[in-house]
């Protein structure tokens, strides 16, 4: 009976590991293809470039140079702008203190700003007011500050998946890694997972980094979650949530094309 066991579950791991293989395969496929795509379309701008430089002469010349020219800077400066962009967006979600008052979400996404400001202002009311008691209210309301971001776990919330808790506590034994090892074990067997995925790369990317920037709800809430994107929330907010958000982003990205 053991020895039976044993064979179906090494036969199991065999399906599982292929199934994984066939699918990296897939996808190198698919990103060969797109990456032959993307350079025969800039051999044929460049052939068009030549080929307008060529038919042009004196001053038709310079005035094409010219405006290409101005359009690859202004190419260059919206591009250097979004990086700009990104790189705070990350600075801000790593480093900006929320403060999180008493009865509020968590999850609040106001300002920081405004929120120092407005405790600032209540203690100066409180002083103004001379009165002991709405001093000692308002101190009592006001919390330290907490990072908004990254994702807290919620042991109790959408961190049991498939069966399993990929909640990973501080004093956690030695099963969180079988737990872990099942799940994915499942999910790579999972209809919507052998079938490929609903969302493409574009939308993939808008839910990490909306994931990372402004918690899993919010990407929730705009976009449909497969079984692969259920599994990385539950694994983001079960462990990963401790590391910082580039990492969080390239070990999700990761798993995502994998998986």
């Amino acid at each position: 009976m053991k020895r039976s066991r044993r064979d179906s579950e090494a036969k199991s791991t065999a399906v599982v590991t292929t199934g994984r293989i066939e699918r990296k395969r897939a996808h190198d496929r698919e990103a060969q293809r797109a990456s032959r795509a993307k350079t025969k379309a800039y051999i044929a701008h460049l052939e068009k470039t030549v080929a307008d430089l060529t038919e042009t002469s004196g001053d038709a010349r310079a005035n094409y140079l010219a405006q290409h020219a101005t359009q690859q800077s202004q190419e260059i400066e919206s591009l250097q702008g979004l990086v700009g962009k990104i790189k705070s967006l990350i600075q801000d979600a790593s480093t900006s203190p929320q403060t999180n008052r008493r009865g509020d979400s968590p999850h609040d996404t106001s300002s920081p700003e405004t929120i120092i400001r407005d405790d600032g202002d209540r203690h100066q009311h409180s002083n103004s007011g001379g009165n002991n008691n709405n001093a000692s209210s308002s101190t009592s309301s006001y919390n330290a500050p907490t990072v908004a971001y990254p994702a807290t776990p919620s042991p109790h919330g959408n961190l049991t998946l498939l069966g399993e808790s990929l909640l990973c506590s501080e004093d956690d034994d030695t099963t969180y890694f079988d737990r872990l090892n099942r799940v994915l074990e499942q999910v790579e067997a999972h209809p919507s997972a052998t079938t490929g995925h609903i969302s493409n790369p574009t939308t993939d990317q808008d839910i990490l980094i909306r994931a990372i920037l402004y918690g899993w709800d919010a990407a929730e809430r705009l976009h449909h979650f497969d079984i692969v994107w259920r599994f990385l929330r539950a694994f983001d907010e079960g462990l990963w949530y401790r590391a910082g958000p580039l990492e969080r982003i390239a070990h999700h990205w990761l798993f995502r094309n994998v998986l």
